[in-house]
């Protein structure tokens, strides 16, 4: 008997952790983040409902968060430019864009060369 098997590639990575230590992203705005890229929402509108992340989390952790504390990881990730805010239907339903972590990055700059015509 064959089974088969789900391999779901992860796309959280040690830079998504670097990127959270050093802009001081709190655990559960991280645990929120890694939802939504595992949810597969990424460079798109979408209205995601903050129940369902508590519920999910409540699978792993025991227990949901309270409100407080899932209004303040989903700011946090919207002052860190993680989320982009487009519309607040009510405190749990939102409509965003959440942006991949290239996004985030700053941009190298080179320097310009001169070349000497003849």
């Amino acid at each position: 008997m064959t089974y088969k098997t789900h391999k779901s590639i992860s796309q959280w990575t040690y830079k998504h952790e670097a990127f959270c230590l050093k802009n001081t992203i709190p655990r559960s705005a991280q645990l929120m983040w890694e939802w939504l890229i595992k949810e597969g929402k990424l460079n798109i509108e979408v209205e995601p409902d903050l129940k369902d992340f508590n519920s999910w989390i409540a699978k792993h952790r025991g227990k949901g968060y309270c409100r407080n504390t899932l209004k303040s990881a989903f700011n946090s990730l919207v002052e860190n430019r993680i989320v982009n805010l487009v519309k607040r239907y009510t405190w749990r339903i939102v409509k965003i864009v959440t942006r991949p972590l290239e996004f985030l990055e700053p941009k190298k700059t080179y320097a310009k060369r001169n070349f000497l015509t003849l």
